[in-house]
């Protein structure tokens, strides 16, 4: 059985080099004004991120043993597009980030692909 982690990008400025932050939950509050404010759950405490930078762990790491998130760019193969991960239909795929249709299942892919950025923060190449 998988690990059930999260991870979203603080919206208050950490000390650490990065931003980002690992939990096992995310609650969102709505307000009548239809703001919306995400809290994630950590073994440290709790912390406010973006909604749309939360992603969820696949249980599964890139060739260079790096945990793949939801929302992770990874680079497929050196002739293709590079591809965002996204959980469709009940399971977490590979999409290329070009116009085409082209699709892969995490799982068959995850030791060939290498993450070289995310949908939030944009490619580190």
């Amino acid at each position: 059985m998988r690990e059930i982690k999260m991870r979203g990008y603080s919206v208050e400025r950490l000390c650490a080099d990065s931003q980002w932050v690992e939990g096992f939950g995310v609650m969102t509050t709505e307000y009548a004004d239809g703001k919306k404010d995400y809290t994630m759950f950590t073994d440290f405490g709790n912390y406010q991120v973006y909604g749309k930078s939360v992603g969820e762990f696949t249980g599964l790491k890139d060739k260079n043993g790096t945990p793949i998130y939801e929302g992770d760019i990874v680079a497929h193969n050196d002739d293709s597009p590079n591809c965002k991960v996204v959980f469709e239909d009940g399971c977490f795929i590979i999409k290329e980030l070009s116009q085409s249709n082209n699709e892969w299942y995490l799982y068959t892919e995850a030791e060939l692909v290498k993450i070289v950025g995310n949908i939030y923060e944009g490619e580190s190449q």
